[in-house]
């Protein structure tokens, strides 16, 4: 059969020389902007964090124990925080509590007590007296609570949040550390420079933080 002069065997569009690259080029700065406009267009709303999801934590380094947090809800509080430690027939469970920590938490072990300690954080609420920044736990028990204005107090500087909605203390959690020369050991904290170091045993402030030893 005879073909026409219109069609090509490849099934391509016929092209004017010299246009096909520069066209191609504008697409692509076409989809560029395009994509620039939807990110700096995107509502604020899209920067919040990430719903609840199980997670496991440990202590620094090579452990024996670890938590498996789960959730009940997308958001909140709500759900379990169970403490293990590794065993080669399978690993035992030590600790039991009926939270979530969205933020996540931290672990140490305290020599003394034979206890795994465990930090915390933020239980969202409206006030900053209600509002709970951080806890400390010891062999399933709580022990003490800080809030938002507890922290305040205590030259903490407070901003509003920016994965979520509210306000809260502005600090790093430095880990588990222990008191240079001694079995005791510390929760430490650093905010604006300051370090605030918080006994594993009691949740009480301990004069002098605890920077310089190390973590467990």
């Amino acid at each position: 059969m005879k073909r026409t002069g219109n069609r090509q065997s490849s099934g391509r569009c016929l092209q004017m020389p010299g246009l096909r690259p520069r066209l191609l080029s504008n697409v692509k700065n076409c989809h560029w902007l395009f994509f620039a406009l939807l990110v700096f267009s995107a509502p604020q709303s899209s920067a919040k964090r990430a719903g609840n999801r199980p997670y496991v934590s440990t202590m620094d380094g090579m452990s024996v124990f670890y938590a498996r947090c789960i959730p009940d809800e997308v958001e909140g509080n709500k759900g379990t925080t169970t403490i293990y430690v590794v065993r080669k027939d399978g690993d035992k469970k030590t600790d039991v509590y009926p939270w979530y920590s969205p933020g996540g938490l931290y672990l140490g072990w305290s020599p003394i007590a034979g206890k795994v300690a465990v930090m915390s954080l933020r239980e969202k609420a409206p006030t900053r007296e209600q509002q709970v920044e951080f806890s400390f736990h010891l062999g399933g028990k709580l022990i003490k609570s800080y809030t938002t204005k507890d922290l305040e107090k205590m030259g903490v500087k407070i901003e509003p949040l920016w994965e979520e909605e509210g306000e809260g203390a502005q600090f790093r959690v430095l880990g588990c550390i222990q008191v240079p020369n001694t079995n005791d050991y510390d929760f430490v904290v650093e905010s604006g420079g300051k370090k605030l170091a918080f006994d594993i045993l009691t949740g009480e402030p301990r004069v002098s933080a605890a920077g310089a030893g190390k973590s467990r």
